[in-house]
């Protein structure tokens, strides 16, 4: 059967390697990015990719708008910064020394945006028979994890709240059926994880895709690694 699949931040690393995975096995990718004239290599993948900046609630408007009545079968809440894209260096990444304007600046993307995109697409969740809503978090928004790892702490930050948004559209979506989910993808040879990273961005798919076709509603609320096992809070 195919599926819609909606896929945020899809121009490079996992996004990229998530709409390629799905458009290999014949499912309708719907890539949102930034700056889709940029995307060479999506636009290979899928001929529907639309400009979306999960940083702008209007851009995130005209994103959802968009869809009119369509169903969506998946939603993967991909996009996503660390302080480095705000152009904050290395040494001024720590809790002693990041500015609260680039702490907000990545909560409103990392955390707010994916709320504001799932909240929008909810009828067209609505329509599928088997809805989910994936975002996309980190092993540094665990309290467990990120007490001993991350010197970002905005993306530590708003990687955690997007963990307790999960929680709460789960809580609220649960009687439509809907699953919501938080995941840790890896530590992927990204732009973001570096090359020296121990996980291709394209083996993490192949598991992500394998994870989300599994899940049931007992799923939901969860916070779950890409080969599938648990993660600690």
């Amino acid at each position: 059967m195919t599926r819609t699949i909606v896929i945020t931040g899809a121009n490079r690393g996992l996004g990229l390697a998530l709409a390629r995975a799905y458009a290999h096995r014949g499912d309708k990718v719907i890539a949102g990015c930034r700056m889709p004239s940029m995307a060479n290599e999506l636009a290979a993948v899928t001929p529907h990719v639309h400009t979306l900046d999960v940083g702008d609630e209007q851009s995130i408007n005209a994103f959802v708008t968009a869809f009119g009545d369509r169903t969506v079968d998946i939603l993967i809440n991909n996009a996503g910064i660390d302080a480095r894209n705000l152009g904050v260096a290395d040494s001024d990444r720590d809790v002693l020394t990041q500015s609260g304007d680039h702490i907000l600046d990545q909560i409103r993307v990392n955390a707010v945006g994916p709320m504001l995109v799932a909240r929008g697409l909810v009828a067209n969740l609505r329509r599928s028979d088997s809805p989910r809503i994936i975002n996309v978090s980190s092993q540094v928004g665990s309290m467990v994890v990120g007490a001993g790892m991350g010197r970002d702490v905005g993306y530590a930050v708003s990687k955690a709240a997007l963990n307790m948004i999960t929680v709460k559209l789960a809580a609220r979506l649960t009687d439509d059926g809907i699953i919501v989910l938080a995941l840790h993808p890896g530590y992927l040879r990204t732009q973001m994880g570096g090359t020296t990273a121990p996980l291709g961005p394209d083996q993490a798919a192949t598991e992500i895709v394998q994870l989300v076709d599994s899940l049931t509603i007992d799923d939901s609320g969860s916070f779950k690694r890409w080969d599938g096992t648990e993660h600690p809070w």
